[in-house]
């Protein structure tokens, strides 16, 4: 299943440690930043707990950091949501992913403790985070019974970071992020709906991307996802792009707009190989090395021609006269 343009930005952006850690040191508390040692937080690769029928929704991420003053590690799960609406259920959600984790470690580890799992929500929508942060109160409990059943039930609560809650000067001055987790979390935010007034905020970030060592792809990455989200893709990217003043970031455009049509022409190319193919096998049965090597090295416009031909084409020979 292709992957959705949101999952591909964020899996990609932050599965780097070094904007993954910017952006936990952001939204965690500081006792707990200060708890942390997330200058060796590491990716736990392959790891995905959420629900199949959300994948197009959500993206999540599990890291490993180690203890400050511990042999142990504590496990940070990061829940990236794209979603016009605010699930009020989310903690109940949170509370399954985490089970999962936790099962999946007592498979792997049949003894011993089980790991601290810090949860975090990465949100943005049109109305910004309205439901409840707090697994205590997706319980149906009567209010005056609470308090005497606390520690009768499983309470926690998870941290959010509300990207629709911030403006984007507040995103572009998050001075503990790296430059390339702005561009990438403006984006999210702002890519669908990014005004000419935003340009200038957006023309210094992707100059400060280019300067980190990753920014060169990140960069690409953001003008992937704008292709993707924006139906003005083409004004957008070029006042963006126009708007740095940057010969290097008008260049790094050309390529990547070049790359982009050329992937179309693949693309096409591909897809109308592949319908003369079961066309021709059809008429005229199993295809033979020399056919299809001709379709291996066709052009597009050879392939098309070619089809316009089958109907009427009486042996596969006659097809490909000039």
């Amino acid at each position: 299943m292709p992957s959705h343009p949101h999952d591909r930005l964020s899996r990609r952006i932050f599965s780097n440690p070094a904007h993954a850690s910017a952006e936990l040191r952001t939204i965690l508390p500081a006792e707990l930043v200060a708890a942390l040692n997330l200058s060796e937080l590491e990716v736990v690769p392959g790891a995905s707990y959420i629900d199949e029928v959300l994948a197009d929704r959500q993206v999540d991420l599990l890291y490993r950091v180690p203890l400050w003053g511990s042999d142990e590690s504590a496990l940070v799960y990061v829940l990236f949501e794209h979603q016009s609406s605010v699930d009020p259920r989310m903690p109940a959600r949170l509370l399954v992913y985490m089970a999962r984790i936790w099962e999946q470690w007592m498979r792997a580890r049949p003894s011993g403790k089980l790991p601290l799992i810090v949860p975090a929500v990465l949100h943005h929508s049109s109305s910004g985070w309205t439901a409840a942060s707090r697994f205590a109160e997706v319980l149906a409990i009567p209010d005056q019974l609470r308090t005497g059943l606390q520690g009768a039930f499983v309470d926690f609560s998870f941290f959010l970071d509300d990207l629709t809650s911030s403006t984007e000067e507040e995103l572009h001055q998050r001075a503990q992020m790296t430059a390339v987790a702005r561009l990438a979390l403006s984006a999210l935010r702002l890519g669908q709906s990014g005004q000419p007034a935003d340009i200038d905020r957006w023309a210094q970030l992707l100059l400060e991307t280019l300067q980190e060592p990753d920014g060169l792809r990140a960069f690409e990455t953001v003008l992937r996802y704008l292709a993707h989200v924006r139906d003005d893709d083409d004004d957008f990217i070029d006042v963006l792009v126009r708007a740095t003043d940057d010969e290097e970031v008008e260049a790094i455009a050309m390529t990547y707009r070049e790359r982009l049509i050329q992937q179309g022409r693949d693309e096409g190319r591909e897809g109308a190989r592949g319908i003369l193919a079961k066309l021709l096998l059809l008429k005229f049965g199993e295809l033979n090395e020399r056919t299809e090597s001709r379709l291996a090295n066709a052009s597009l416009a050879e392939l098309e021609a070619w089809s316009e031909r089958v109907l009427t084409a009486e042996t596969v020979d006659a097809i490909f006269e000039s």
